[in-house]
C-alpha cells in the first residue's frame, strides 16, 4: 500500500505532483483530451494489428498442417482434436485484438478488459491442448 500512497501523495513522482483519490477520474479525463492521446493509442494499436497478422498466419499454418504419418494413432486423435481447440481459441483471440472504433477512454478501457479476459481464457484452456498439438505439429 505504500506505493499507492506515494502515487497519490506525490512523494514517489519525479515532478512532485500530487493527486487526490477523488481527482483520479477528472485527471484521466484531462489526459484523454490532452494532445497525443489518440496518437499514442494509434501507435499501440498498430503494433497490436501487426501481431494479429502474425498470429493469423500462424493459426492458418497450424490449421492446414499435416501430422507426421508415424504418429501413434491415440496421440494423433488427441492431437487433432486439440488442434481444433487451439485454432478456435486463437481465432477468438484474434477477434479481440481488433482495436475499438473510438479512441476515447471508455472504449479503450472496455477493449483492454475484453482483451485481458480473452487472454485469461486462452491461457486456462490452452495448456494441455498445446502439449498435444506440439507433439504432432512441432513447427
Amino acid at each position: 500500500m505504500n506505493w499507492l500512497k506515494k502515487i497519490f501523495s506525490g512523494s514517489g513522482s519525479e515532478a512532485g505532483e500530487s493527486l487526490r483519490l477523488e481527482d483520479v477520474i477528472s485527471w484521466l479525463e484531462d489526459k484523454e483530451t490532452s494532445a497525443g492521446w489518440e496518437e499514442s493509442l494509434s501507435g499501440i494499436y498498430r503494433h497490436l494489428e501487426d501481431h494479429a497478422k502474425e498470429l493469423s498466419l500462424d493459426v492458418s499454418r497450424l490449421a492446414s498442417a499435416e501430422p507426421d504419418p508415424s504418429t501413434p494413432p491415440k496421440l494423433l486423435r488427441a492431437g487433432l482434436a486439440a488442434r481444433g481447440e487451439v485454432v478456435k481459441q486463437m481465432e477468438s483471440l484474434e477477434e479481440k485484438i481488433d482495436p475499438p472504433r473510438k479512441m476515447d477512454l471508455q472504449s479503450t478501457s472496455e477493449h483492454h478488459w475484453a482483451l485481458v479476459k480473452g487472454l485469461e481464457r486462452t491461457v486456462t484452456t490452452f495448456g494441455r491442448a498445446q502439449r498435444y498439438v506440439a507433439a504432432i505439429f512441432p513447427k
